[in-house]
């Protein structure tokens, strides 16, 4: 699958990875105020994953009515100041139904199975390239991998929504996965993390490797970058 030959469809289930990752959607009024029923995205990286927010970008942009801005956004903490970049939409329709959909009435983000089950193989390489981890363990004193693990860190879905999500990786690409507490959270229904063993690690890359060069910031998420 060709991530440039996609239909406007196609690239709204492409986005549906980012949405549910980093993505927020707010409401704003007609008039410019917060809390009103419009709805508008917005995505925030760290400077050295700008080419990430370039990428998402030019994807939005091929949706009818969608403009997007992305401006330098700095974070100010104790002993330091990180510099962001954020990803900003105008008002559309299509984030106001997904915001109508996606949120409850808590402005808690939902995965619903519906969702899930438009994604596509570049919805779930946008999950993990937001939310995903690879950890790659080496034999002692070699550079020869002995062990490969990646996980969703997705703690805040409940463990209903995280179930349906493995089964769909099983019948989608027949990827088994295990699940466990990573965070002790007022919900006691949330706080999990999905993983894959080296088995199911290595048959994920393979689903994603075609797209190794697509983000030149994130390839240290693929076992290719340890092994070239």
């Amino acid at each position: 699958m060709n991530l440039y030959e996609l239909t406007v469809d196609e690239i709204k289930n492409a986005l549906l990875g980012t949405i549910f990752a980093d993505g927020s959607i707010g409401k704003i009024r007609i008039d410019g105020s917060r809390n009103g029923t419009n709805g508008e995205l917005e995505i925030t990286h760290t400077s050295k994953n700008l080419d990430y927010l370039k990428l998402i970008k030019s994807l939005l942009e091929k949706i009818e009515g969608i403009k997007v801005k992305i401006s330098e956004h700095n974070k100010k903490t104790e002993n330091k100041t990180y510099t962001l970049y954020r990803l900003s939409t105008n008002r559309h329709e299509w984030f106001t139904h997904l915001r109508a959909d996606i949120y409850d009435s808590n402005r808690t983000k939902l995965f619903p199975k519906e969702y899930i089950d438009r994604f596509n193989i570049f919805s779930l390489l946008f999950l993990y390239l937001d939310d995903g981890t690879l950890r790659v363990r080496c034999y002692e004193g070699t550079s020869k991998i002995r062990e490969t693990r990646v996980t969703f860190c997705l703690d805040s879905f409940t463990l209903n929504e995280l179930n349906y999500f493995r089964s769909w990786l099983k019948n989608k690409y027949d990827l088994d996965t295990h699940i466990y507490r990573h965070t002790k959270m007022k919900d006691l229904n949330r706080g999990f993390r999905i993983w894959m063993n080296t088995l199911n690690t290595n048959k994920f890359m393979e689903l994603i490797n075609s797209y190794y060069s697509l983000v030149p910031s994130m390839q240290y998420k693929f076992v290719k970058y340890y092994s070239l």
